[in-house]
């Protein structure tokens, strides 16, 4: 069983790897307190879920085929979500993508870790 999979598509070639990290927010417009000391939110959504990957080293052909499968503007991620303790799927968006590159020859292409945080709409 795959932890992740994008829009159907398991990613086990290279798998993230651990740590595995899901996080939930709320999204505040602002928060304070007010002069009697009470504290006082306006909320502008309930828990956005967020999904940290971290990839290891990998080879130019796997870097872009990870690239291409990220290259969407609406992803539909299925993961495993702590708080419900199962898989569940939910439509999100990527965050900036920066693949960086280790070694460079003739023959080879091998890029660095890779990050990557996907974040619900």
């Amino acid at each position: 069983m795959s932890l992740v999979k994008i829009n159907g598509v398991e990613l086990n070639n290279p798998a993230p790897a651990p740590p595995y990290n899901f996080s939930k927010k709320e999204m505040d417009l602002d928060s304070g307190r007010n002069l009697e000391g009470v504290m006082q939110r306006n909320i502008l959504a309930h828990h956005p879920h967020t999904l940290k990957l971290k990839f290891p080293p990998m080879e130019a052909s796997q870097m872009t085929t990870l690239l291409n499968m990220l290259d969407n503007p609406y992803l539909q991620v299925t993961a495993f979500d702590p708080f419900l303790n199962d898989l569940a799927t939910y439509t999100m968006m990527h965050g900036d993508l920066n693949p960086s590159i280790n070694i460079f020859t003739e023959d080879r292409i091998l890029y660095n870790e890779f990050t990557v945080d996907l974040v619900e709409y």
